[in-house]
Parts: structure tokens; sequence; C-alpha cells
């Protein structure tokens, strides 16, 4: 099971970062807000059993907002992994709910600075700190 979380956020490693970058160039002034309205919304029910669900629609939306049709046919891939991961018991909830109280708005903020070095660097680091904390 640890090795399948390990390859699932390598891969995430590999294409959310440069999503981000995309996204804070290629972003409507619409998914820019629903971007931002998704992110409050995952730090208002942090401690609910929302916190998943909330999450994942806040990185698809990042991922939506790219622009690019082939990261948009990822993106379901990506999702069935992590929610495979959730039922297999993966312990991804008890995440120190501080790594997305103290990431997202940096994410959310190089995003909307339509920064894609920052939007890139944000949400790489965001990544890395997961895979720290779950010992990948």
């Amino acid at each position: 099971m640890k090795t399948r979380l390990r390859d699932l956020y390598e891969v995430r490693l590999l294409i959310e970062p440069e999503a981000a970058a995309l996204a804070s160039v290629r972003a409507t002034d619409e998914e820019l807000a629903e971007i931002i309205r998704l992110g409050n919304t995952a730090k208002n029910r942090i401690y609910t059993r929302e916190r998943a669900q909330t999450e994942q629609e806040f990185h698809n939306a990042i991922i939506q907002a790219a622009h690019n049709e082939f990261l948009k046919r990822l993106s379901p891939v990506i999702n069935d992994a992590i929610q495979d991961a959730l039922y297999a018991g993966a312990d991804i909830e008890s995440l120190l709910p501080g790594l997305t109280l103290a990431d997202h708005p940096i994410i959310m903020d190089f995003i909307k600075r339509r920064d894609p070095r920052g939007a890139r660097s944000a949400m790489w680091i965001h990544l890395k700190r997961v895979i720290n904390t779950l010992n990948l």
C-alpha cells in the first residue's frame, strides 16, 4: 500500500506543480474565483468529513483552469487513486490540517497574482510536505 501511495504522490508531484503554473496564466476570472472559493471552503471544512472531497475539488479546479485537455483526462485517474488509497485505509486523512491551512493560501495567492513560477513552487512544496509527512 505504501508503495502505491508513494507512486501516486510522485505522479502528482510531476503533474500538479505544472498545472498550477499553467492555471496561473490561463485561468479565466471565473475559474480563478472558483479556485479561491474552493480553497476557502477547504479551510472552513478542515476538521470535517468533507475535508478530503473539498481538497480534491480544489486541486481539480486548478487542473481545469490549466486548460490542457490531457491534464483533464488524467485528473479522474488521480482522483480514483486517491479514493482507493482512502478506502484501503491509508492514513492520508490524519495529515496535519496545518499542511492545508498553511499551503493552500500560498498556492492561491500565486495563482491569483498570475505568477507561474510561484504557483509551481508552492504546489511542489505542498506535495513534498505531504510526501514527507506520510514518510513516503
